[in-house]
């Protein structure tokens, strides 16, 4: 109750539908906007918007986290090593922003520096960057 003594109101929580249908394999299910296919959770998305997604990642990040590859592309797309392979790898963009893909280990990808140097290493250390001493210690390592 306020301060009168009136009752106050309490704030309405609406919630929506989830974003992923659980349907069975191969089944659709329509809502107002149009058709919406079960393992999609953003509606349909071009392979464009996926590359954009992967290349926005930052350094020593997993792609697969950082894009929600399994939630948001995989229905469309597939495999994330596939499509790394066949289509983010040989990109102008990804030329030009110096970068390598890395797999760790099975399934984990992530963003290295393609032409680290020491005297970037240097400068990072002498700024006191621990993040782009990381990035470059491993883009060295990796490429040296």
């Amino acid at each position: 109750q306020g301060e009168s003594g009136a009752s106050v109101p309490l704030p309405v929580t609406e919630f929506a539908a989830p974003l992923l249908s659980r349907l069975d394999s191969g089944e659709s299910a329509s809502y107002e906007e149009g058709i919406v296919e079960s393992g999609r959770a953003l509606g349909w998305l071009e392979r464009s918007q996926a590359v954009a997604t992967l290349q926005s990642a930052p350094c020593l990040v997993d792609l697969r986290e950082w894009s929600h590859w399994g939630l948001v592309f995989e229905g469309l797309f597939g495999d994330l090593g596939e499509f790394l392979q066949a289509s983010v790898v040989s990109t102008v963009a990804v030329a030009s922003r110096g970068l390598k893909i890395l797999e760790l280990r099975a399934g984990v990808f992530v963003w290295v520096q393609s032409q680290p140097s020491l005297q970037e290493l240097r400068s990072a250390v002498v700024r006191g960057d621990v993040g782009t001493v990381c990035i470059v210690l491993i883009s060295l390592v990796v490429f040296y």
